[in-house]
């Protein structure tokens, strides 16, 4: 089945840009500026000091590749190193989101971050030995940013829509134990009118119900976790139902939330329960580089845990298609490539 999982074309549709970048990337960061990684970034130990400081720790080492990543140099390293990863990973459709960020002291602006990233996102696509077509998602951070921010964000994202075609949608991310996400609703309200899609990081913390139900009433495109949304795991039945009745999916980052903690196991991950409700759910890594991990691992993860067939994880790895936000034309093209690979592997099948 790890084979198998590794073999299968794949879709990635939950992956921060900084997180995502590999060790060998932070360490040419570090060389091109003499400097030594910090232990913290890729130290795992960290984790076992239990599940209150999880989340400090992940968003220290954001911080920590952020100071590395901090200039227009970095930005296309990092995105082109990103997503040739994921392309040696079998994925072939992947949306990418970032945050887009000013760095005063190497005179980085906003607009520049992104300008550098769409250029390395165009270059890869462009590039005939890689098999992957990537997008952009432009995030808010709930923890830092300031109304009247997101709208700006929003605004870059439309037009860089407009001019590029590969900003695709909105971000709602960030230490979800900082801020509150009603704060963005009416941005968001104006993002969805601008013709964005936006997915939104929801119940990734247990104790805000209220919140979420907020927010669903948008209602997202996607949700980012969602691992407190029923009420077993502190959500409630009104939450699921809202969820369900407006057929929004879900993005599952099984390890990541493993690592974080706010899973116990694999097999305890609540992917199985919304799976069991044939509700729209995709498989996802979230930060592969900070939490070492792949697409294909997850996918294989989720088979063990759940006992999957092969041909079940081939149909999570199809219909994934339909929760991307690229045109129709694209879902299309990429279907038909699925179902191509399929019929020419029908033997590794049995």
């Amino acid at each position: 089945m790890e084979a198998f999982a590794k073999q299968l074309p794949k879709i990635e549709l939950h992956a921060h840009i900084s997180g995502s970048a590999s060790k060998s990337t932070l360490e040419k960061l570090a060389s091109r500026k003499d400097e030594t990684l910090s232990k913290i970034i890729f130290d795992k130990s960290l984790y076992a000091r239990g599940s209150d400081d999880a989340l400090k720790i992940t968003f220290q080492r954001f911080h920590e590749i952020h100071n590395l990543c901090n200039c227009e140099e970095d930005v296309k390293i990092v995105t082109e190193d990103v997503i040739r990863e994921f392309a040696e990973d079998n994925v072939k459709y992947l949306e990418l989101r970032t945050t887009p960020r000013i760095v005063k002291d190497t005179g980085m602006t906003r607009c520049s971050h992104i300008t550098t990233a769409l250029q390395a996102i165009k270059t890869s696509n462009d590039n005939s030995d890689l098999d992957i077509t990537a997008r952009l998602i432009l995030s808010i951070d709930r923890r830092t940013d300031s109304e009247q921010v997101a709208l700006e964000t929003i605004k870059m994202a439309s037009e860089f829509k407009t001019q590029t075609g590969l900003v695709v949608g909105i971000d709602l991310s960030g230490n979800p134990t900082a801020g509150d996400a009603r704060t963005y609703l009416s941005a968001l309200q104006y993002a969805k009118q601008e013709g964005l899609k936006c997915t939104l990081h929801l119940a990734e913390s247990l104790g805000y119900l209220e919140e979420t139900e907020v927010m669903l009433g948008l209602p997202p495109d996607r949700i980012g976790h969602g691992t407190h949304l029923h009420a077993d795991k502190g959500g409630s039945h009104k939450v699921v139902q809202l969820t369900q009745s407006s057929s929004i999916p879900l993005e599952a980052c099984m390890t990541s939330n493993l690592i974080c903690q706010t899973v116990q196991a694999y097999d305890k991950h609540h992917f199985k329960f919304w799976y069991d409700l044939n509700h729209p759910i995709s498989l996802a890594t979230d930060d592969k580089g900070i939490f070492e991990c792949s697409l294909s691992e997850e996918y294989y993860n989720a088979a063990s845990a759940f006992a999957l067939s092969k041909q079940q994880l081939y149909e999570i790895s199809l219909n994934a298609i339909d929760h991307a936000f690229c045109d129709s034309h694209q879902k299309h093209s990429l279907k038909q490539n699925w179902k191509s690979w399929k019929k020419y592997n029908l033997c590794i099948f049995e």
